[in-house]
């Protein structure tokens, strides 16, 4: 499994414990990707045969996430939201198709809920003039404030999986801060991507297992100081612990119908299951039992489960048809959540049989950037990903993780280093300065670190040089014999050509920052890493500043 992901962000303020999915999902052709945005880790699993292709579809959808958050966001200063905030009577702001379905979508929110669902917490969304063809928000009144919270993180999972499926790849599951969900084809050999939820914590409640196809899920939750409000009125009290929604993505078509109930065309709306099952998720932490059938009547399909507080110990109750509720009580299994043996977000959570363990984030120490730039000749340059404009999130290992390669023995292909010892490759200092790197000879060059025993390696961890140069034919492999004949394997490979002679890579190449670059080794048990690399955009040298190996004594 392809796995680019750190941590995931908290969706409604309930601490989850960490892990990954199971084993019969880890396969060369299963991929795993994150991003933060929104304030959330979003996060692609998706299944294709081919790596580097699956890497490229996940950042063109990471792509459109951040351009997504830079209209629907309100802490985003110069947003579409931002903008419509600050109108005066009468002022009109032109916005994008995107804000104008996250507007449309919440006026049906608003008709639908009786208003417990409102992203302008009564402030008046209804005193906004939607000019549709025109694209154009027009405010009536003063002090309008709006927050599209969990329809803005739904509606960029349903357009993120509009470009997979643009990109041939129907096999996928895309969450968002693991509180909005949508699954499309499960992985081969599966009837679903497994999903586990429950409510962690004191107040834990039985956990149910959950095979996810072609459908929604969303889950809503209250932190301590009750983060989510009633906009009908001053009703705390009344509010559920949690609430989860569940629906087939067919369920929410009618909406594009049902716009004309609240005086708007739905021809223009792209269906937006994943925002609307976060409109009713939220909804249903209000409404009554009653209210919450009646939503469900007029979408047939939509199922919930709710946390009811029962002598300050949430009850789980599915609202669903009678004979449903045992299916799904059966289909689920219920069972106790166990700490720190299964992962348990409040929307969405996945065993594993690999990580068992309690996991946090690395302790990575980043140097200060040593050079601000743009390397030159980039346009010449083939397979170059996109350089992310945000900091790496952290990376998730078992506690007590730690670089284990300091002060190792490196040896490498070229004996006589240009610049600088060997010794420099682990010498823990990260600086990024010139000077403060060893350089190596001309064309295809390796170095070789001996952790001096078998170890569970997590991660490696490098930077080659002190400004944003392009390093071609990257390899990034362990084994446990110095002459890798034992259990090689390779992590990363950008050596599309084969030049290294260890087979043609698909990985993308990359601009050098001060962050390095990252690569997860999933826990290999293994003593030597070796890395090759072959010259750079400026010239045929080859650099390393330092290797960090993250790892623990294998067991």
């Amino acid at each position: 499994m392809t796995d680019a992901l750190a941590t995931a962000a908290m969706p409604s303020g309930v601490k989850p414990e960490m892990a990954t999915f199971p084993a019969a999902l880890w396969s060369p052709s299963t991929h795993r990707f994150g991003h933060q945005a929104m304030a959330s880790m979003f996060e692609i699993l998706c299944v294709h045969e081919d790596a580097n292709y699956a890497r490229q579809a996940a950042n063109q959808a990471f792509d459109l996430l951040d351009r997504l958050e830079g209209d629907l966001s309100r802490f985003v200063e110069n947003s579409d939201i931002t903008r419509i905030n600050n109108l005066p009577v009468g002022g009109t702001v032109r916005v994008s198709r995107w804000t104008m379905e996250c507007l449309m979508l919440a006026l049906l929110a608003i008709e639908e809920t009786g208003g417990a669902f409102d992203i302008s917490l009564g402030t008046g969304l209804c005193k906004l003039v939607l000019r549709l063809s025109e694209y154009e928000v027009q405010a009536n009144a003063t002090g309008i404030r709006l927050d599209l919270g969990g329809i803005g993180k739904g509606y960029a999972v349903d357009r993120m999986a509009e470009v997979l499926v643009d990109w041939g790849i129907d096999q996928a599951l895309i969450h968002g801060g693991c509180s909005s969900v949508r699954a499309l084809q499960p992985p081969p050999g599966q009837t679903g991507w497994p999903l586990r939820i429950g409510l962690p914590g004191e107040h834990a409640t039985p956990a149910y297992n959950y095979s996810a196809s072609q459908c929604v899920l969303s889950a809503s939750g209250l932190q301590k100081g009750n983060h989510i409000l009633d906009p009908r009125g001053p009703n705390q009290s009344r509010l559920r612990p949690a609430a989860w929604v569940i629906a087939g993505t067919s369920v929410f078509r009618p909406a594009l119908c049902k716009m004309g109930s609240v005086g708007l065309g739905g021809e223009a709306v792209s269906e937006s299951p994943a925002a609307l099952a976060e409109v009713f998720s939220t909804a249903f932490l209000m409404l009554s039992r009653q209210e919450v059938d009646a939503c469900r009547a007029r979408w047939p399909g939509l199922e919930a489960l709710l946390a009811e507080p029962d002598d300050g110990v949430p009850l789980m109750v599915f609202a669903c048809t009678p004979e449903m509720n045992e299916t799904r009580r059966e289909e689920m299994k219920m069972s106790r959540i166990e700490s720190k043996t299964y992962l348990v977000v409040l929307g969405l959570a996945c065993m594993s049989a690999v990580a068992r363990a309690q996991l946090a984030p690395v302790p990575i120490e980043l140097p200060k950037p040593g050079y601000e730039g743009t390397p030159a000749n980039l346009l010449s340059i083939h397979n170059l990903e996109k350089p992310s404009v945000k900091q790496r999130p952290p990376f998730l290992a078992p506690v007590g993780v730690v670089n284990l390669a300091k002060g190792k023995k490196v040896t490498s292909t070229e004996t006589d280093p240009v610049v600088g010892d060997l010794t420099m490759v682990t010498d823990g200092d990260t600086t990024q300065a010139d000077g403060n790197y060893v350089e190596l000879g001309p064309g295809v060059q390796s170095v070789t670190i001996d952790l001096g025993a078998m170890l569970e390696i997590y991660g490696v961890l490098f930077w080659h040089y002190f400004q944003p140069r392009v390093y071609f034919c990257i390899v990034v492999q362990t084994a446990d014999d110095e002459a890798f004949t034992k259990n090689k394997q390779t992590w990363f490979n950008s050596d599309t050509a084969n030049k290294d002679g260890q087979g043609a890579g698909t990985n993308m190449l990359y601009v050098e920052s001060y962050e390095g670059k990252l690569v997860a080794t999933k826990g290999v048990k293994a003593r030597y890493v070796r890395l090759f690399s072959c010259g750079n955009n400026v010239n045929e040298l080859n650099h390393y500043i330092e290797v960090e190996v993250f790892g623990l004594p294998a067991k």
